[in-house]
C-alpha cells in the first residue's frame, strides 16, 4: 500500500464485496471485477483489511484497502448483513447501490434454478435497502451528499426521475424480505465466495 491509495471505510465483509463488484477495471474500464482471493488481514492499523479484484476482461489485478468498523469476525465474514446501521453507506453512493440492484436483478433472471433466483432475489433487495439509506424521511428525492463524484452527481441532475424514493421502494416491496439472524443460511455460496 503507498501512500496515496484510498482506504476504503466499509460496515462490513459483504459491503466491501459489494464494493468490489460496484468498480471498474482502471484499465479497460470492464466491470464488475471479480474477486481474486478472500479480504486478507494486514498489519497496517489504518487500513487493515485489503481485498482483490481482477478484471474479467484484460485480468487486471486491483487492490483495495479496506477499515471495516466494526472490525469483522469469522461469524462476520459468512453473514450477509451488508450495514446493520441506519447509515448509508460510506464506500457505495446511490447510484453505485441502484447499479448493483440491477445487475444482481440481472443474474437472477438468468438463474438456473429456483433456490438461486430466491437467493440473488434477496441479494438484490438488500442493494436496495442500502440505496433507500440515502434518502431522509419523507423526501422523494436523496440528498446532494448521496453522490461521491461529479459523475454521478450530474446523471442525478440530469435525470432526477431515476432517483425518485417512492420507485425504489415499490421494487423493494416485491423482492424477499431481508433474511433474520437466526435464519438457516442459503445453501449456495454468496457470489463472492465463489471461485471464477
Amino acid at each position: 500500500m503507498t501512500s496515496g491509495d484510498p482506504i476504503v471505510a466499509a460496515h462490513s465483509v459483504a459491503e466491501a464485496f459489494f464494493y468490489l463488484m460496484a468498480k471498474r477495471c482502471h484499465r479497460c474500464g470492464t466491470g464488475p471485477l471479480k474477486p481474486v482471493s478472500g479480504l486478507t488481514k494486514t498489519d497496517r492499523p489504518e487500513a487493515p483489511w485489503r481485498l482483490s479484484g481482477r478484471c474479467p476482461k484484460c485480468e487486471s489485478d486491483t487492490v483495495f484497502h479496506f477499515l471495516i468498523s466494526p472490525a469483522p469476525t469469522r461469524e462476520d465474514a459468512a453473514s450477509s448483513v451488508v450495514n446493520a446501521t441506519a447509515e448509508p453507506s460510506r464506500a457505495i453512493d446511490l447510484l453505485g447501490w441502484l447499479t448493483l440492484f440491477q445487475t444482481v436483478l440481472a443474474s437472477a433472471e438468468q438463474a438456473a434454478d429456483r433456490e438461486s433466483k430466491h437467493d440473488l432475489l434477496h441479494e438484490a433487495g438488500m442493494c436496495l435497502d442500502e440505496a433507500l439509506k440515502f434518502y431522509g424521511p419523507g423526501e422523494e428525492l436523496p440528498g446532494p451528499d448521496a453522490f461521491f463524484n461529479g459523475e454521478t452527481r450530474q446523471r442525478f441532475l440530469d435525470h432526477p426521475n431515476q432517483f425518485t424514493r417512492s420507485q425504489w421502494a415499490d421494487r423493494r416491496a416485491k423482492l424477499p424480505v431481508p433474511r433474520r439472524e437466526d435464519d438457516p443460511p442459503p445453501k449456495r455460496k454468496r457470489w463472492w465466495q465463489r471461485k471464477g
